[in-house]
């Protein structure tokens, strides 16, 4: 994944994604780079990723916790590492059913509203279909007929 924050100077940073979620995420970046980044509770940032099985996804974040912890790496032994949590702002309706159905989690009533504007547009046609073809019987109806109805 990549971020930048809104005052990083246009410079964007890269990492990986520790936990995701619907509504926001979680990055670890190395304790040593953290200051780096110049983060706090409240900011901005920008962020791009991949979803697994999805396409990218670019959006606004804001930070709503930085939290320090040693964590263990086989190749270089202890380590402290920041964790920066984000919530996502104003995802659009597209990126959030990407990320419903790239986490499990995309329900039936999801993919009835997701495919609602062709089911209308079916509904439209057969009903003017359906107005075409009374229109036409009526038609082939006799003269007589139509008088008695007056």
């Amino acid at each position: 994944m990549r971020f930048a924050s809104m005052n990083s100077k246009g410079r964007a940073f890269e990492t990986n994604v520790v936990d995701i979620s619907e509504t926001g995420l979680a990055f670890e970046v190395s304790s040593n780079e953290a200051p780096t980044y110049a983060l706090d509770e409240g900011d901005m940032l920008k962020v791009e990723f991949t979803p697994p099985g999805a396409g990218p996804i670019a959006c606004f974040a804001t930070v709503i916790r930085i939290d320090s912890k040693e964590t263990w790496n086989p190749d270089t032994g202890n380590r402290f590492a920041t964790r920066i949590a984000v919530h996502f702002r104003n995802l659009p309706k597209i990126h959030f059913q990407s990320l419903q159905k790239s986490l499990g989690k995309l329900t039936p009533h999801d993919l009835i509203d997701e495919g609602q504007g062709r089911l209308r547009a079916i509904a439209i046609f057969a009903l003017a279909a359906s107005a075409l073809c009374a229109f036409g019987y009526a038609m082939t109806l006799p003269t007589s007929f139509w008088h008695s109805l007056l």
